[in-house]
């Protein structure tokens, strides 16, 4: 094979690099805007989003007690879901779990305000 062949063959597959990556590049800046209108809509949001970790036992327990009460829930990681991590980044919490009950936030597993914030929305937990 002529030397001309591969160079005109390694350049074709540079230009294909390229533009795969210009594509992946728009389409992650355009989920990234979609994360950030899903996020910054939370203030409003009826119902209950959970922002958690796998490693969280406290989460976990959280979790549970919804899924037995049968109350709906959206969760994201804020380790492994691009939501999750950006919530990180933008809010100034420093553990987990972080609940969004109507649009109020409460930081952790706090026994004095859950209860009242999940009757307050029409949600019956049981067990916390």
């Amino acid at each position: 094979m002529p030397i001309k062949t591969i160079i005109i063959a390694c350049l074709l597959l540079f230009g294909a690099w390229k533009l795969y990556g210009h594509q992946q590049l728009a389409a992650e800046t355009g989920q990234q805007a979609l994360y950030e209108q899903q996020l910054a809509a939370l203030g409003s949001k009826k119902g209950i989003t959970l922002f958690t970790a796998a490693w969280c036992g406290y989460c976990d327990k959280l979790k549970e007690r919804l899924s037995a009460s049968a109350v709906p829930f959206t969760e994201y990681d804020v380790e492994t879901s691009p939501q999750g991590k950006l919530y990180g980044e933008k809010s100034d919490f420093n553990g987990v779990p972080i609940i969004v009950v109507d649009g109020n936030t409460i930081k952790g597993y706090d026994l004095n305000a859950m209860p009242s914030a999940f009757r307050k929305a029409g949600y019956h937990v049981t067990g916390l």
